[in-house]
């Protein structure tokens, strides 16, 4: 059974301050002569995505049960979906996320891998 980001909380990322580049799966090799060799990593590279949502203090409540319990301090990977493509994405947290506080709610910055 796979874990499911919370449906109690908001499903969508802000688009302030939202960045999803593509995934850089190339490999580069430099040779003596001639132009460098370029060849694909992998066939599916994480999706490096960085955003926030924002929260009431009950739902970041809600949060910090899911990251500390249900997904081990954000060890465990879960589903949601992609801020941009909205495709299903196995995502995992890159960084520890942030919250601030922020006119009586909470931001919450998070720094994701996603694979798609």
């Amino acid at each position: 059974m796979s874990i499911i980001w919370p449906t109690t909380l908001p499903q969508d990322m802000i688009e302030q301050g939202l960045s999803a580049p593509f995934p850089d799966n190339v490999i580069h090799k430099t040779m003596e002569v001639g132009p460098p060799k370029l060849r694909r990593r992998d066939t599916s590279a994480p999706w490096p995505v960085t955003g926030s949502v924002i929260l009431t203090y009950d739902e970041f409540a809600t949060f910090t049960t899911f990251f500390n319990t249900t997904i081990a301090s954000g060890s465990l990977a879960f589903d949601w979906k992609h801020p941009l493509t909205q495709a299903a994405a196995e995502c995992t947290f890159k960084k520890v996320p942030t919250p601030t506080p922020q006119n009586g709610l909470i931001k919450l910055s998070m720094e994701l891998e996603m694979k798609i």
